[in-house]
């Protein structure tokens, strides 16, 4: 007994597939099975029920290999009488993209086959290696049992912010790590300045010049008074007149450690670490660059994101125009879910 359109073992997607297989008939369903590369595509013509009518072959990644694909589609259809096309083109990097905007445009019915489901669709065809042509049945096979997704590409304002918080996301963590170079090479130039361990009445405490490694002060001491012997030849009265010139805004505690911790430093002599010096200098340069292009990309982001539906996100407490962006943009057209339960899965 059938409850609802919805009620598909496969969710709604399922059900959207199911009810176009019953509509259509099988016997009028043209199935084409596409591997997507960089710069040539392998593309099978087959039946709903697996039979071959054109055997793999090859088409270069443009417009006039499209071409070749649409002929042979084209003939197949008319010798067959078929109503409708259905594309199946696995996920790999991002050369399937092209293929699907062009597909959808000719007014095929392109399904989205995750390259995680082909794999299990060669371990059921009992064979395990990787060739074009097993994987164009494996592509096939996933088609007929109704598995990957019609969903279209993003695009419009989500595709968009899914671009640009991806590409914010990369620079993130491109700026973590040129972080944690920095941490390396002011270790090797002047341990003390990340803070060290201290004993205080009989307990170790971690102590540390500054709150902040990568704040305003540290970068600038960082970058021109990175060694012990700079802080030490500056002296008290030097790093406060330096502190007023440059508005670092210094404590009178952190001079004193900064002077305390530089008198008691393991460090190298500076002309053993001028190596480090200067690589340290590169990589305070890159955070910089990091951290400006950050800044203008989640400006970009802030502007597209206010003149979305998605917007609406930023309601909630605790979430921010950033994160709301990259919620919104990854979870798509709100109208995918079935009820509120569907978002609060994707959510977690």
């Amino acid at each position: 007994m059938t409850y609802t359109l919805l009620n598909h073992i496969q969710g709604k997607n399922g059900s959207q597939w199911a009810k176009f297989i019953r509509e259509t008939g099988t016997e009028n369903l043209l199935m084409v099975a596409i591997d997507a590369a960089k710069y040539t595509h392998k593309a099978m013509i087959c039946t709903f029920y697996g039979d071959i009518l054109v055997k793999p072959f090859e088409f270069d990644a443009s417009l006039t290999g499209l071409d070749i694909v649409k002929k042979h589609i084209r003939e197949e259809r008319e010798k067959y009488g078929m109503k409708e096309v259905v594309v199946g083109i696995e996920t790999t990097g991002h050369y399937y993209e092209d293929l699907v905007r062009r597909c959808h445009k000719e007014g095929y019915r392109v399904r989205i086959i995750n390259a995680a489901t082909t794999d299990q669709e060669r371990q059921a065809l009992l064979n395990w290696s990787k060739t074009d042509n097993i994987d164009l049945m494996a592509i096939i096979q996933s088609l007929i049992h109704g598995r990957g997704t019609s969903s279209e590409l993003r695009s419009g304002s989500i595709g968009s912010l899914q671009k640009l918080t991806r590409a914010r996301r990369e620079l993130v963590d491109d700026r973590t790590s040129t972080q944690n170079l920095i941490r390396m090479h002011i270790d090797h130039v002047f341990r003390e300045f990340q803070g060290k361990s201290i004993w205080d009445n009989g307990k170790r405490k971690h102590v540390q010049p500054f709150s902040k490694l990568f704040g305003k002060a540290p970068r600038y001491m960082m970058r021109h008074y990175p060694h012990p012997n700079d802080i030490l030849e500056l002296g008290k009265e030097g790093l406060r007149e330096l502190s007023i010139r440059e508005n670092l805004k210094l404590r009178d505690s952190t001079i004193e450690c900064l002077l305390d911790f530089a008198q008691s430093s393991i460090s190298q002599p500076k002309e053993n670490v001028e190596v480090d010096i200067y690589l340290l200098a590169q990589k305070l340069d890159r955070l910089e660059l990091l951290d400006n292009q950050i800044k203008r990309l989640e400006k970009k982001i802030e502007d597209l994101f206010i003149e979305t539906p998605g917007a609406i996100i930023l309601a909630v407490p605790g979430i921010g125009v950033v994160t709301g962006a990259e919620f919104y943009a990854e979870m798509g057209d709100i109208t995918d879910f079935d009820h509120a339960l569907g978002v609060r899965y994707f959510h977690k």
